[in-house]
């Protein structure tokens, strides 16, 4: 028997490969540009600080391929992952009482992350993953959402390309 990661075809590794990095990345960016909280016994990326921001900015930038993100986004929302009656169930996001869309677009990309790493969507041991275009639909708009990010906020964008001369790159979601 295989390993996960050899169960998933070379394509859909590279776009898992190339997500998880990316998000790492980012989030490194997100507290070197001061999207900060914590204390002396953590720090985190503050991403309600980042949509605060945004708000007004990031949904109406940057074209179609973004539109097209956060519209595949808001269309199917990844679901999250929750115990009822203790047992693992899904529920379907929704917009929070006062929450900006940019702050909602965010938190579903988190929810593609935190999905990719603790939800089961890996075909491994069950059998056949169902819906593996609609994950990778998911993980394309995550990219593209977090790099029109990097465009939108130019501090953001330069602690990501880790040089303040440096253009803010494109990810690729191919």
């Amino acid at each position: 028997m295989g390993s996960p990661g050899q169960s998933l075809p070379h394509d859909d590794r590279n776009l898992v490969l190339r997500f998880v990095c990316f998000f790492s990345r980012f989030e490194f960016a997100l507290k070197a540009s001061g999207f900060l909280k914590g204390d002396e016994r953590g720090a985190e990326a503050d991403w309600d600080m980042l949509s605060n921001s945004l708000t007004g900015t990031l949904i109406s930038a940057d074209g179609q391929s973004l539109q097209a993100a956060v519209n595949a986004l808001l269309a199917k929302p990844p679901k999250k992952q929750v115990v009822r009656e203790g047992r693992l169930a899904w529920t379907e996001p929704a917009l929070g009482s006062g929450e900006s869309n940019e702050a909602y677009v965010l938190r579903l990309v988190r929810q593609v992350r935190n999905n990719l790493f603790h939800g089961g969507k890996y075909p491994y041991p069950d059998g056949p993953l169902q819906g593996t275009e609609r994950n990778k639909e998911l993980l394309r708009a995550g990219l593209e959402v977090l790099g029109a990010c990097l465009r939108v906020s130019p501090e953001l964008g330069r602690a990501f390309a880790g040089d303040p001369e440096t253009e803010v790159p494109r990810p690729e979601a191919t």
